[in-house]
């Protein structure tokens, strides 16, 4: 069991995409570089981060083999404690604003588990894993903030090792292929866009199941 607690002063975030209703001055440095928006690495929050990961392991035998029985789970919470700006030009809640402070705070998931077990028998090796990702919120630039479930993401792979040295092994990640929630109404104009899905906040990706069969050899 762990436990931390992280703070940052003047942590390093990318700033939101600037255009000239900042200010007067700083459309005209846009004007001047022909560019519609900017949008920089800065020096621009200070941040507070505690935790806890727990994990807990039970070997055992099981059908003549040995199986390792692994729980691991993770509790995270960011908080945006200060929003910091040494322009002139640009306010702090303008560099990094709601949006972007949403994004740190909920944009990923603040709980985290496994379940897995592994079993081996002489040449033959099983591993299944069951992974939890919690709820996750943005709101991108509509201002409505939208919220999307925790889902439950399983790996099984199989492997035999012929010899010491050649080995095949098929599994899947995400083997029921489980998508993150849809855009909902709160995601408009999005999906009217063709976006079903959002883009910044999924832990775990937006393309389903990945099934495969490899043949390993070692030299």
């Amino acid at each position: 069991m762990d436990f931390y607690q992280i703070n940052i002063d003047d942590r390093i975030v990318l700033s939101e995409s600037l255009t000239a209703s900042v200010g007067a001055e700083f459309g005209e440095i846009l004007e001047e570089n022909n560019l519609g928006a900017a949008q920089f690495f800065t020096n621009s929050v200070d941040t507070k981060t505690t935790g806890l990961d727990v994990i807990a392991s039970y070997p055992t035998e099981l059908f003549d083999g040995n199986l390792n029985l692994t729980a691991a789970m993770s509790f995270m919470n960011t908080d945006v404690e200060q929003v910091n700006s040494v322009s002139s030009l640009i306010p702090g809640e303008q560099i990094f604003n709601d949006t972007q402070v949403l994004r740190l705070e909920e944009g990923q998931p603040s709980e985290k588990a496994t379940l897995s077990g592994d079993w081996t028998r002489d040449a033959w090796n099983v591993n299944l894993a069951l992974n939890y990702f919690g709820p996750v919120e943005g709101q991108a630039f509509t201002g409505v903030r939208h919220e999307w479930d925790g889902k439950w993401l399983t790996d099984l792979s199989v492997g035999y090792d012929f010899t010491s040295n050649l080995n095949v092994r098929v599994g899947a990640n995400n083997l029921f292929d489980t998508y993150p929630d849809e855009w909902g109404s709160a995601g408009s104009p999005f999906s009217d866009a063709g976006f079903k899905y959002g883009w910044e906040t999924f832990p775990f990706g937006i393309n389903g199941g990945y099934y495969y069969a490899r043949l390993n050899y070692t030299f």
